[in-house]
């Protein structure tokens, strides 16, 4: 089947564009979740409480999980490459305003705002664009693109102590405003969405004209039917726990191990074996995503997930000891990366792919909420 201007859905196009995506992707997200060490940082510059920046932190990333809804919105009334050139904006002036802050109040303005909205957006639309260009594997590129994030992490939660230490964190963040050329390379490098009619014939289209036909196909009600749907409705609730507590790990493991009396250099490797586990869980359900799906096996395999996850977050509060919350690290990572793979699969089966890009940008604000819950975890850290 024909795509867009000689495009084929699973085509070569598809996935030169994927991985464009996921190199994109993992070069802007993975300081987004080295935030861990940044928050070594600046308790150490600004020398402010472990609560305070923790708040930065998680109302940034409260904040992008929020943008979901809204980008997917945005993206519908003004295209995909629109929201990516608004997403290099965010993060460039984030990156070339925040080292100018004289205190850590003026961090939720330059810091947490922009990338939070920046960062947020591109994680979701580069999400829900891809059955645009995937049909049949379709679970193996969101594995790849999920992938590309966890392997974008590791390498900056490696990377950071080594650039902050050799060259100032001011200046690695000079450096890293370069993503925002990264994401104008991704917006250009997006083609024209096709309409594809019942026959399966292509229609060449604009993507202006075909955001118009694509808003008609929607249904018009303010309530989406799968809000109504029972078996929604109890899946979303029994992953309640995991949403509320996902963001812990990421975002206060490190200090956390810090206030125990462990050096940074020891102490990043809890950030540097989670975003390994993740890739590894992401590459692995991105494999055998397309048979479960088929199998409607995806719901079972995320009730296992986030009942594991729940004993192991359990059972790491009992220790203090670095090797075996490392070991933590790495199951939750694992898991963590299992289940970003699956949620999105999910919600394409629940809702038969009727407005499944807006069901997961709804469910994601679950995720949101249990951001702000952190912040007072890190009081008498």
């Amino acid at each position: 089947m024909t795509v867009g201007s000689g495009r084929i859905k699973d085509s070569r196009a598809s996935w030169i564009f994927l991985a464009i995506t996921g190199c994109v992707m993992g070069y802007t997200a993975g300081p987004f979740d080295s935030f861990g060490i940044l928050v070594v940082v600046f308790v150490d510059h600004f020398h402010e409480t472990n609560t305070k920046i923790g708040w930065v932190g998680s109302l940034m990333a409260s904040l992008a999980c929020y943008s979901y809804p809204v980008a997917v919105s945005l993206q519908h009334r003004f295209g995909f490459r629109a929201m990516a050139i608004t997403s290099a904006i965010f993060v460039t002036f984030s990156y070339l305003t925040t080292p100018l802050v004289p205190s850590a109040n003026y961090l939720f303005l330059t810091y947490c705002i922009p990338q939070g909205l920046g960062v947020g957006f591109m994680d979701c639309l580069s999400l829900t664009i891809l059955p645009e260009f995937f049909d049949k594997y379709i679970g193996l590129a969101t594995g790849i693109r999920l992938a590309s994030v966890a392997t974008g992490s590791m390498i900056c939660n490696y990377l950071f102590p080594i650039l902050i230490e050799s060259l100032g964190w001011k200046n690695t963040f000079y450096c890293f405003s370069s993503v925002g050329a990264a994401l104008l390379f991704h917006a250009f490098s997006y083609g024209t969405k096709p309409t594809i009619p019942t026959d399966r014939e292509v229609i060449f289209a604009k993507e202006s004209d075909v955001m118009a036909v694509s808003d008609v196909s929607q249904p018009t009600t303010k309530r989406p039917g799968f809000l109504q749907d029972r078996g929604f409705q109890l899946i979303v609730i029994g992953c309640v726990p995991f949403f509320f507590s996902v963001g812990v790990p990421l975002m206060f493991m490190v200090q956390y191990a810090k206030s125990l009396g462990y050096p940074l250099s020891q102490c990043k490797w809890l950030a540097v074996v989670r975003a390994l586990a993740s890739l590894f869980g992401r590459l692995t359900v991105g494999l055998i995503g397309d048979f479960i799906s088929r199998r409607k096996l995806i719901t079972h395999i995320a009730s296992i997930v986030v009942t594991i996850f729940g004993l192991a977050s359990g059972l790491c509060s009992l220790t203090q000891h670095l090797p075996l919350i490392i070991l933590y690290m790495a199951v939750v990572g694992f898991l963590e990366g299992m289940f970003w793979v699956i949620l999105p699969l999910m919600m394409y089966e629940l809702t038969g792919g009727i407005n499944a890009d807006y069901a997961f940008s709804l469910v994601t604000l679950l995720t949101a909420t249990g951001y702000l819950t952190g912040p007072s975890s890190m009081e008498n850290a």
